[in-house]
Parts: structure tokens; sequence; C-alpha cells
């Protein structure tokens, strides 16, 4: 479990509603249409969203389907749109480090793994 997901079950006042007992943990999600209305996404077809910790969710386009999975033209796998390629894990991680941190070419950094995610990509 990400240190994120331990602040959304805790009664730690936060910038999202908590995530009580039972429900479904959120979380970015990479899965396969099994049905659609959406001639956009196709049955069979990869997506990216935020399904939760779940076997099978509902998904709305532009909701809770952001955008086709494993369409960056490289040859990345799948669970790159979930790390590397995602806006909540690879971009907070290259803008943290380049915009906000902006090491200069003698500059020491050293970033935990413990900070998650995010902080594991950096490092």
């Amino acid at each position: 479990i990400d240190p994120t997901h331990r602040i959304w079950m805790s009664d730690i006042p936060q910038y999202m509603p908590k995530v009580e007992l039972g429900e479904v943990m959120r979380a970015s999600t990479v899965g396969v249409v099994e049905e659609s209305k959406d001639p956009n996404f196709a049955v069979g077809c990869h997506v990216f969203g935020f399904g939760g910790c779940a076997d099978y969710y509902v998904g709305i386009p532009g909701a809770n389907v952001m955008y086709k999975a494993g369409e960056t033209g490289t040859d990345l796998p799948l669970t790159a749109d979930l790390s590397v390629c995602s806006v909540t894990i690879g971009l907070t991680a290259w803008h943290g480090t380049n915009k906000i941190l902006d090491p200069g070419p003698n500059d020491i950094v050293v970033i935990s793994g413990a900070a998650g995610a995010v902080g594991s990509l950096v490092g």
C-alpha cells in the first residue's frame, strides 16, 4: 500500500474524503473494456482510469476513464501508464524534480523510497 492510501484511510484532515472500511480503495487502474456503448472505447481495448482496487467498475469516459492505455508511442508495457507515464506519479515526479527542486549540476539530491510511488520513481 502506498503511503497515500494510509492517509486516505485515516482520520487525518486531508484533501479528499476518507475511504471508509468496506469501500473500494481509490486507485488509478489499467483495464480491458468488456462492454461499451462508446465508439472511442471498443470492446477489448485497454483504458486508463480511476476504477479503484476492484475486479470491475463502470467506466464513464471523461469522468473515471481518461484515455486508451498503452498508446504512449513507445514500447513501454501497459504498467507504464500506472507509473512513469502517469499524471499522478510520473508527471508529479518529473515536475517536482525539474520545476520545484530544480537541482544544479553539482547538487546532491537524496530522495527516500519511503516517499511512496513518486519518491521511488524520482530516486
